[in-house]
């Protein structure tokens, strides 16, 4: 529906109303600025009129959703055969377009009152209240990848099956700490992010959910799901040890290429190190991006590049940082650049970039590792992006 047939602004706060129609219609309403870190995000609202014929349904929903693709919403919804429900719904994209949700709700007759999203590191909370109560009452709750990332918050009214709602936003809150974020967040990577977006093909891997479905594993043991993701050990030979799931897609011009892990399995002693990495390799080079275990509560990442044409293959170290965890590896190609970042509890940062091929990756040139005697990894999530694939 178009904004000036369904929105209208009233003393009492913005009215919205959909036109009447027998499939699902929704009017949404965004919030511009991006909030980062905790938040308690609030929309109050009054019901001015519904009616739902003998099928009918109207929802009024609150959403945030995550950069990287998850929604999380709390709504209210009434129905014809007069059931009404306070929600907390958490939609994961996956693959090829797809998603899949996770509803939890409860029986709410909640008319008008105040639909509540809180974060709190990276759990999410959902809460409703009854008119103008202070007292709320707790639906559900879900994880986000990140305790930082950055979060869109949107409004939406709608109605289905003939169903229709007359509804005043009176008043939208966000409070949050991202003032404090802000300082800390690379401008680089916003940047890069800017340009990615664009990217028209994504391909989207849960490994909790997915398993190594459309990888190629090469591994003393076999990879166990659990935890949140896909538990990788590394085995005990020098020389045949290592662990690693090689993903089953050509790429053809710019990508970008990412995997969140927990290394904190990755193991330390005064002879090995415990090591990972994500690696992308075309016909003549290959970028990799590592982390590796350098103390007990220290890791070094690590960019380099080998190319054929240098003296015995050798490889370049291109950028070096001591952190103290990493949550994610990332790859950006962008025409005859590789760039490589992490991110660091929740915020990512640029490491360092280099000149790399322009030339197609083949199927099996994208590899997630774990080297000899390292321990373990958990591998959660692999996500790429790009202009152009094959198969």
């Amino acid at each position: 529906a178009s904004a000036a047939q369904a929105i209208s602004s009233t003393d009492n706060g913005l009215r919205v109303k959909p036109p009447i129609q027998q499939n699902w219609i929704g009017v949404r309403v965004e919030y511009s600025k991006p909030i980062y870190g905790d938040f308690d995000a609030t929309l109050k609202f009054e019901m001015l009129g519904t009616s739902y014929g003998t099928t009918g349904s109207n929802e009024l929903m609150l959403l945030a959703t995550d950069e990287s693709g998850i929604t999380i919403r709390t709504s209210t919804s009434q129905y014809a055969d007069e059931r009404s429900y306070a929600s907390c719904v958490m939609t994961l994209p996956l693959p090829d377009g797809k998603k899949r949700y996770v509803k939890r709700g409860v029986v709410d007759e909640t008319g008008s009152g105040t639909l509540r999203i809180v974060r709190r590191g990276a759990t999410v909370h959902s809460l409703v209240a009854c008119e103008d109560s202070s007292n709320f009452r707790y639906i559900a709750n879900h994880e986000l990848p990140s305790a930082a990332s950055a979060v869109e918050f949107a409004y939406v009214a709608s109605q289905n099956g003939g169903g229709s709602a007359d509804v005043v936003l009176r008043e939208v809150s966000v409070r949050s700490n991202t003032t404090a974020f802000e300082s800390k967040i690379d401008a680089r990577v916003t940047s890069i992010n800017q340009f990615i977006s664009s990217l028209p093909r994504t391909h989207r891997h849960g490994f909790a959910t997915s398993g190594t479905e459309g990888f190629a594993v090469v591994s003393e043991s076999a990879p166990v799901k659990g935890n949140g993701g896909l538990r990788v050990l590394a085995g005990s030979d020098p020389r045949t040890g290592s662990a690693t799931l090689n993903f089953g897609k050509r790429l053809e011009g710019d990508f970008d290429l990412s995997a969140t892990l927990n290394a904190s399995g990755l193991t330390t002693s005064e002879t090995v190190s415990g090591e990972a990495s994500m690696s992308v390799r075309s016909e003549n080079e290959q970028a990799r991006l590592s982390i590796r275990r350098s103390g007990k509560e220290s890791f070094e990442v690590t960019a380099t590049v080998q190319r054929k044409d240098s003296p015995d293959s050798q490889t370049e170290t291109v950028a070096s940082q001591t952190v103290s965890s990493v949550d994610s590896l990332r790859l950006v190609r962008i025409q005859k650049k590789i760039l490589f970042v992490y991110s660091e509890g929740g915020l990512s940062r640029l490491l360092g970039q280099a000149s790399f091929s322009s030339e197609p990756v083949s199927n099996g040139g994208i590899q997630l590792r774990i080297e000899p005697r390292s321990g373990e990894v958990l591998w959660k999530s692999f996500e790429a992006r790009m202009s152009a694939s094959g198969k």
